[in-house]
């Protein structure tokens, strides 16, 4: 472990805490956890080779990205576990990454693991303020949410519906879950949760591939607000993971790969109607968070992060495992 942390138990449990440890009125609190693991088995000595690194994050504000990696040898070759992993949180917003890939090619018996896990949750309250209104004049508000994610998880070689003496997994998985509520205790408004899990094997007779749950993508939400009156809270949790394995009992060239991705939005969009007790529409007014400062009638805004270093490195990883395989497969060809 690379790095020290603040906040050690499950992220939920953790952000309860802070929720619970906060003063009443308005206060926004965010936590973020990212963790990395990497192994792999030197193929002449049975010598297990692995790092590791996890970071914890938590406070009032937004946090700038917070990245981990794992390698289990630090070379870039065709032997080795490598995890990636980053988070960054912000009011109104949370991105999480998870990237996996484990890479062995021997004549011995090896095992190469890589997994990785990244949480990003943020809670903030906020108040309508409709100028020239009656303090207490109920309003009905139209709001957009975002949950984009993507998975995949992919194996070399691949299914074969036979049984194989080497064994290959990769998994991964994202989740989220978008809460308003009247207040830090008070009823739900709005809940929506969504997610995806992806499963490869070599050696597994159950169904393969990606499954989608949950409402992705833009949402439409509606609930009422009191104009002037107790604040709502908003809460954002995201969180991906990635992971991969490889026994190798047999020579052979596997490669694993894995990767979740909520890269771009858990997030706020923006309000799109406010309308009075009589319907009328009201163009004026603000939604603003008295602790972070953050609007909620408009949408979170994020410049597209960059691809990290760590990132070119797993994608290189994954190449040179093909082009070892298609030597191999050449050589083999050739005899």
């Amino acid at each position: 472990m690379r790095h020290p942390h603040r906040c050690t138990g499950w992220a939920g449990a953790c952000l309860l805490g802070l929720l619970g440890a906060a003063p009443a009125g308005a206060q926004t609190n965010s936590y973020a956890q990212v963790s990395a693991y990497a192994s792999h088995t030197r193929e002449d000595t049975g010598q297990v080779f692995n790092d590791s690194d996890l970071v914890a994050v938590d406070g009032p504000g937004p946090f700038a990205r917070i990245d981990v990696l794992a390698d289990s040898d630090g070379q870039s070759n065709v032997y080795n576990g490598l995890a990636l992993a980053w988070a960054q949180v912000g009011a109104g917003g949370v991105h999480v990454f998870a990237q996996s890939q484990s890479v062995s090619s021997s004549v011995n018996q090896q095992h190469t693991t890589g997994s990785r896990r990244a949480t990003g949750i943020v809670a903030d309250l906020f108040g309508l303020n409709v100028p020239g209104a009656a303090a207490g004049s109920l309003f009905t508000v139209t709001a957009q949410v975002r949950v984009d994610g993507s998975a995949w998880a992919t194996t070399l070689p691949s299914w074969s519906g036979v049984y194989s003496a080497n064994e290959v997994a990769a998994f991964s998985n994202w989740q989220s879950w978008i809460r308003l509520s009247q207040g830090a205790s008070g009823p739900n408004l709005v809940e929506l949760r969504a997610g995806e899990d992806c499963d490869m094997r070599t050696t597994a007779n159950i169904p393969l591939g990606c499954v989608p749950w949950g409402p992705a993508g833009l949402q439409t939400i509606s609930f009422q607000i009191i104009n002037q009156g107790p604040l709502l809270q908003l809460y954002l949790n995201a969180s991906a993971s990635a992971g991969t394995s490889n026994y190798q009992n047999n020579p052979g060239q596997l490669v694993a790969d894995s990767q979740s991705d909520l890269g771009h939005t858990v997030a706020w969009a923006g309000v799109t109607e406010l309308r009075d007790a009589n319907g009328a529409a009201v163009g004026n007014f603000s939604m603003l968070s008295a602790s972070s400062g953050f609007d909620y009638r408009s949408a979170y805004v994020s410049a597209v992060p960059e691809v990290p270093t760590a990132w070119l490195l797993v994608a290189g990883l994954g190449l040179l495992g093909r082009r070892a395989l298609a030597q191999r497969r050449h050589a083999q060809g050739q005899r």
